[in-house]
C-alpha cells in the first residue's frame, strides 16, 4: 500500500493550547473541540457550555498536563473527497473516510488494516458530501478492504480529480496490457505474467531514483 504515516498532536504550553497536523484543518479541529464554547439547547433557545479544557479545570484536573497524540495515515490516492471508477462496472463512487485500525495480538507483529467508505457520487457542485455522519454512511454502505478498492477501483482519467498527474500515474497499480496487479521490485513495478512495463510509471520511477 502507498501509505504514508502523519500525527495530530494537542498540547498544553506557556498557558496556551497549541496543535500540530499535517492539515491545518486537523489541528482548527482539534484546537476548537478542546477550546471553543460547547453549544447545548434547541436551534430556538441557543446556549453554550463551557469549553472542555475549562470543564476539566472544574473537575479537578491539571491541563497543564494535557498531552494527546493520534496516529494518522494517508494513502496516496485513496483520500476523503476523492472520485473513483469502478474498472469493470466504469460507475463512479465518492470516498467518504477511510478507517485505520492496528490490530495487535500477543507474539505476533502490529498489522495496519483500513476500511473505505464510499458513497455514490452525483454530479452536483452544491452537495454536501462531507456533512454526512460517519455512522450513517457506513449504516448504509459497508467498509470496503483498501486492498479490494486499490484492486477493483481507479482514480484517473476524471475531471474533477485533485490529484497530480504524477500521482495518479505513480498510483497505477495494474498491468495496462494485462490488468494483472504488479508487484514493486526494487523501485519497479513488474506483471507477475511478464507483460512489458508501464514505460510511463518507470520513467517516472526512473526520475525519482536520480540523484
Amino acid at each position: 500500500m502507498s501509505v504514508r504515516r502523519h500525527t495530530l498532536s494537542v498540547w498544553r504550553a506557556n498557558g496556551d493550547t497549541r496543535a500540530w497536523a499535517l492539515q491545518k484543518g486537523n489541528a482548527s479541529m482539534i484546537l476548537s473541540a478542546f477550546c471553543s464554547p460547547r453549544p447545548t439547547g434547541s436551534l430556538i433557545r441557543r446556549a453554550f457550555d463551557q469549553s472542555l479544557l475549562d470543564e476539566l479545570t472544574a473537575r479537578g484536573f491539571d491541563i497543564t498536563t494535557l498531552r494527546l497524540t493520534v496516529q494518522g495515515y494517508r494513502h496516496l490516492w485513496i483520500q476523503p473527497g476523492e472520485v473513483l471508477f469502478h474498472r469493470k462496472t466504469r460507475e463512479w463512487v465518492r470516498v467518504h473516510h477511510v478507517r485505520w485500525e492496528t490490530v495487535r495480538r500477543r507474539g505476533q507483529k502490529p498489522r495496519l488494516t483500513a476500511g473505505v467508505a464510499l458513497t455514490r457520487w452525483v454530479a452536483d457542485e452544491k452537495a454536501d458530501y462531507y456533512d454526512e455522519h460517519v455512522r450513517d454512511v457506513v449504516r448504509r454502505w459497508p467498509y470496503v478492504p483498501l486492498a479490494d478498492v486499490e484492486r477493483d477501483y481507479g482514480c484517473f482519467d476524471h475531471p474533477r480529480s485533485w490529484l497530480t498527474r504524477d500521482a495518479r500515474e505513480a498510483a497505477r497499480p495494474w498491468c495496462r496490457t494485462c490488468g494483472a496487479m504488479r508487484s514493486r521490485e526494487n523501485g519497479v513495478l513488474v506483471c507477475p505474467r511478464a507483460c512489458g512495463r508501464n514505460g510511463l510509471v518507470d520513467a517516472l520511477l526512473d526520475r525519482k531514483r536520480k540523484p
